[in-house]
C-alpha cells in the first residue's frame, strides 16, 4: 500500500438515519477492512459512536436488584469520522464522499455539501466517556397529568400527557393521542421534554 498522507485529516459528524447508527457504523468499518485487505486507501481513518456508560438498576421477577452498566449513545442520530475528504489541491475527494455518503443509514454530513470539522477540543469533548447512574434524580421532573412532547421515536413531535412516574428506572407511562384513542406508551424521561 503506498503511503497516505494523513495530516489531511479531520473529524466530521455523519447524520444518520434514528436507530441506525451500529448499522452505519459496522457499514463502513466492514469497507475500510476490505479496502485494506485489499491494499486500497478508502480515505477514511477513523469512526466513533460516542457513548455514556450508564449503571441501570435492573429489578428482577423475585425483587431482588442489581446494578447493569450499559452504553448510551450520547449523540442519537450522529456519528464521528475522521476523513480525508478533501485533495491536496483543495478538491473534495469524490470517491471518499461517495463512499460515505453512500453507506445504508447515513443521511449525510453535518454542513451539507461544505461539511464542518471539528477542532481537536470539540473531538475530545465529544469522544469523552461520561459514568453516570439512572437512579439519580432526572434533570427535569415531571408531574402526573402534565403535557409533554415527545423528542424522538416513533411519536416524535406528539404531545402526550404522563399517566405514571417511575423515578427508580427513570421512566414516565404516558398517553399518547393517535387517531383518535388514547394510546399507552412507555418512555425514558429524557425522551420527552415540557410541552411549551
Amino acid at each position: 500500500m503506498e503511503y497516505v498522507d494523513k495530516t489531511k485529516s479531520h473529524w466530521y459528524v455523519l447524520q444518520i438515519m434514528s436507530g441506525q447508527e451500529n448499522r452505519a457504523f459496522k457499514a463502513i468499518q466492514t469497507r475500510r477492512e476490505l479496502d485494506a485487505r485489499d491494499g486500497l486507501d478508502d480515505g477514511v481513518d477513523d469512526i466513533k459512536i460516542p457513548v455514556d456508560i450508564v449503571e441501570v438498576v435492573q429489578t428482577n421477577a423475585k425483587g431482588g436488584k442489581t446494578t447493569v452498566k450499559k452504553e448510551r449513545k450520547r449523540y442519537p442520530g450522529y456519528i464521528l469520522i475522521q476523513a480525508r475528504l478533501y485533495q491536496a489541491d483543495g478538491h473534495l475527494n469524490a470517491e471518499v464522499w461517495d463512499m460515505i455518503k453512500n453507506t445504508q443509514g447515513v443521511i449525510g454530513f453535518v454542513g451539507g455539501e461544505n461539511p464542518v470539522r471539528l477542532s481537536k477540543s470539540e473531538v475530545v469533548e465529544m469522544m469523552r466517556v461520561e459514568e453516570e447512574s439512572e437512579t439519580a434524580k432526572p434533570k427535569v421532573l415531571f408531574n402526573v397529568g402534565e403535557t409533554v412532547t415527545i423528542k424522538n421515536g416513533a411519536f416524535q413531535g406528539f404531545n402526550a400527557v404522563v399517566e405514571a412516574i417511575d423515578s427508580e428506572r427513570a421512566r414516565l407511562k404516558v398517553s399518547v393521542n393517535i387517531f383518535g384513542r388514547a394510546t399507552a406508551v412507555e418512555l425514558e424521561m429524557d425522551e420527552v421534554e415540557k410541552a411549551s
